[in-house]
């Protein structure tokens, strides 16, 4: 994608690729039904949340959960930012 729209390479490196993934693994467990566990990985730290989990640790997976999709927003508006500095929008109305 990077080399597509022509935009830094800076996104490929960021830290926050391997939560993403985890993260994506994590839906296709929820969407398949393929487990009572769910877990994933922030940075460096697996995260997990079964049936048997109490609050506090399923407050701990959602707070991690939350803090890493707000990660990822700024990162994709940094890297929408760029991407229509060197591709700007064209103004069909005029």
């Amino acid at each position: 994608m990077c080399s597509f729209l022509e935009v830094s390479n800076k996104y490929l490196s960021n830290p926050i690729n391997n939560t993403i993934d985890s993260i994506w693994k994590m839906r296709n467990v929820i969407a398949h039904g393929a487990s009572r566990k769910l877990s994933y990985i922030d940075y460096d730290t697996t995260l997990e949340h079964s049936i048997d989990s109490d609050d506090e640790v399923f407050i701990k997976f959602m707070t991690k959960f939350i803090k890493a999709s707000d990660i990822l927003e700024d990162l994709m508006v940094n890297l929408d930012l760029e991407a229509f500095e060197k591709w700007p929008a064209i103004d069909f109305e005029h």
